[in-house]
């Protein structure tokens, strides 16, 4: 089973790492927009930090790496009660732009990798392992100033993902090792936008 965690995590780097390349390869060279951005609905997601970068690679693409991490535990010292969404996701894509870069509506696609640990949320169990796949969305992107969007978006993120499931977080007994194939929500975000 770590023999396969370890060969996921290096297939899900090795795809972040490809894209990167390839897209900064293609950069414009002139008049080039960064966009930076945070999502604010992840905030109340148990305090996950994130970031996203996206950068104009074509006159209607952009080009983005973004990730999100929780190391947090709730209720560390009461195991009863015990709770934690503790992850670091990392994706990169690109995003088509209809009519203008960072406005208006945008179609996006890309590659996502993610270590996780949650558990004591709705159950006692606990799963933790490593999930890799694709994710398309849609989004809108709202000018609020010259340096400053809202951004909303909705995606779906499906792949393969290897795990454990234990009785409880932090008891270690385990009760499944599987993998298996999987389809869920991703990309729900309210950002807010740094344009530059």
């Amino acid at each position: 089973m770590r023999e396969r965690r370890k060969i996921s995590k290096r297939i899900g780097l090795s795809i972040v790492m490809l894209m990167t390349i390839l897209s900064v390869s293609k950069q414009v060279a002139s008049g080039q927009i960064v966009g930076i951005s945070t999502n604010i609905l992840d905030y109340a997601k148990f305090v996950t930090m994130n970031l996203e970068v996206g950068t104009a690679v074509a006159r209607n693409w952009t080009f983005s790496i973004d990730g999100s991490y929780n190391p947090f535990v709730f209720n560390k010292n009461d195991a009863d009660n015990r709770m934690q969404f503790k992850h670091l996701t990392i994706g990169t894509g690109v995003k088509y732009w209809p009519f203008y870069l960072f406005s208006g509506f945008n179609f996006g696609v890309k590659t996502q990798w993610s270590e996780y640990n949650i558990g004591g949320i709705t159950s006692p169990q606990t799963v933790e392992g490593d999930a890799f796949g694709i994710a398309i969305s849609a989004g809108y992107s709202l000018i609020i100033s010259k340096h400053f969007n809202i951004d909303f978006s909705l995606g779906v993120w499906g792949g393969y993902t290897f795990y454990t499931r234990y009785s409880c977080p932090s008891c270690g007994d385990i009760l499944q090792r599987d993998s298996r194939w999987f389809i869920a929500p991703t990309d729900i975000k309210i950002s807010l936008t740094f344009n530059i």
